[in-house]
C-alpha cells in the first residue's frame, strides 16, 4: 500500500524496490513455514523472489534472472561469509549450479508471463531507429569515455541518498524531524521539484521515449533534468519514501548519454552522433554502476526496448557499463579509505 501511494503520486522512485523486497519477502516466509529453519535452499528461494520481483516490474524475465546473479547472490554470500562458521555434514552446491539456475529462470519467466497475462504487454521503451557509427572501432572508445563519465554520475547520485538519508534522521540542536514525518516531508520537497519540472515525475518514461525518437533537446535542459532528478530522487528515498532506484538510474544514464552525444556533436561537425543510441547506452551505464551489475544493465535495456537492431551495439553497451562500475567502484574505494584514514586520526590525536 505504501508503494502504490508513493508511485501513485509520481515521487521520483521505481517499480522494483517494491516489487523485489516482496517477492523476497514471500519467499523468506515459504522458507519458514514449509522448510526447516537454515535450510540451504532458503538463499535459492530469496534468489528467485528477487529474480521475480524485477522480471514483474520490467517484465524483463532476462534482466531478472541475472540481478539474481549478479547482484543477489554476491550480497548473500558476502552475509555468509560474515556469519559465524556452523558444522556441516553435506557440501552446499553454489547458487549458480545448474538447478538453482534453472530455478530462478523458471520463477523469472513465470513472473513476466504472469505479469504479461494482468496487465498486457507493450515495451517500456520505445525505440523506432537504433544508428551505430559505420565504423564501430571508432565508437567504442567514445562510448568508454562515456562511462567514466557515468561513473562519476552514478557514485555523486549514491551519496546525495546517503547524505540525504543522514540529514533527514540528523538531529538539529534539540529540534529534528518525527520519524512519521520523515516521508510527508519527503513527498513535499519532491511534489514542489514536481511542479516546477513535471519530467521528473514517475519513472520519466515520456522523457526517455522523445530523446530514443531523437527529438534532440539543449544540453542545459538535459543538465537541469539531471541534477533536479538526482536530487528529487535522493529526497524521496532518503525520507523513506517507497519505491526503488532502477527507474531513476535509467533516467539518469539517459540524460548523460543524451548531454554527451550533444558535446559530441559540436566538438566535431564531421562525427555522426545518433542521440537514441547515446541515450540508451547511457541509461544502461549508470544502472549498471549505481549497483554494479553491467550484464543486468545491459539486458534490461534490451528486454525494455525489444529492438532487435539494439544487439548489434552489445560490445560498446558492455564496454561502457562494464568501465562505468569500475569507476564507481573505485570511487567508493577511494572514499572509504579517506574516512578510514580520517578515523585514525582522529583516534591517534
Amino acid at each position: 500500500m505504501a508503494a502504490a501511494i508513493t508511485l501513485g503520486s509520481g515521487a521520483s522512485l521505481g517499480p522494483e524496490g517494491p516489487a523485489v523486497e516482496l517477492g523476497m519477502n514471500l519467499s523468506r516466509w515459504v522458507s519458514r513455514s514449509i522448510m526447516a529453519p537454515n535450510q540451504p535452499n532458503a538463499r535459492l528461494l530469496l534468489a528467485c523472489g528477487a529474480a521475480a520481483g524485477v522480471a514483474a516490474g520490467f517484465a524483463a524475465p532476462l534482466a531478472g534472472v541475472f540481478f539474481a546473479l549478479e547482484i543477489v547472490q554476491a550480497n548473500l554470500s558476502a552475509l555468509d561469509q560474515t556469519a559465524a562458521p556452523r558444522p556441516t555434514t553435506t557440501t552446499t552446491p553454489p547458487l549458480t549450479a545448474t538447478r538453482n539456475t534453472g530455478a530462478i529462470l523458471v520463477s523469472s519467466v513465470v513472473a513476466a508471463l504472469v505479469c504479461h497475462a494482468l496487465l498486457g504487454h507493450h515495451a517500456v521503451l520505445h525505440l523506432p531507429t537504433y544508428v551505430m557509427s559505420a565504423t564501430p572501432l571508432l565508437e567504442l572508445p567514445v562510448m568508454v569515455g562515456m562511462g567514466v563519465v557515468s561513473g562519476g554520475v552514478a557514485f555523486v547520485f549514491q551519496q546525495a541518498i546517503a547524505t540525504s538519508r543522514s540529514l533527514f534522521q540528523r538531529k538539529w540542536g534539540r529540534l529534528s524531524i518525527p520519524k512519521l514525518a520523515q516521508p510527508v516531508v519527503g513527498g513535499l520537497i519532491s511534489g514542489l521539484l514536481g511542479v516546477a519540472f513535471p519530467a521528473i515525475m514517475f519513472g520519466g518514461w515520456s522523457t526517455l521515449n522523445a530523446l530514443l525518437a531523437n527529438q534532440a533537446m539543449p544540453t542545459t535542459g538535459l543538465l537541469t533534468l539531471l541534477a533536479v532528478k538526482l536530487g528529487a530522487t535522493a529526497v524521496a528515498a532518503g525520507s523513506g519514501l517507497v519505491g526503488g532506484t532502477f527507474a531513476p538510474s535509467l533516467f539518469l544514464g539517459g540524460m548523460v548519454g543524451a548531454a554527451y552525444a550533444n558535446l559530441l556533436g559540436l566538438v566535431s561537425s564531421r562525427w555522426v552522433v545518433s542521440l537514441p543510441a547515446y541515450t540508451l547506452v547511457g541509461a544502461a551505464t549508470v544502472l549498471a554502476a549505481v549497483f554494479g551489475a553491467p550484464l543486468t544493465a545491459s539486458l534490461l535495456v534490451l528486454e525494455l526496448t525489444q529492438h532487435n537492431a539494439v544487439g548489434g551495439a552489445i560490445l560498446p553497451l558492455l564496454a561502457s557499463c562494464g568501465v562505468a562500475s569500475g569507476v564507481c567502484h573505485a570511487l567508493q574505494a577511494k572514499q572509504a579509505a579517506r574516512k578510514a584514514l580520517a578515523t585514525s586520526t582522529t583516534i591517534a590525536s
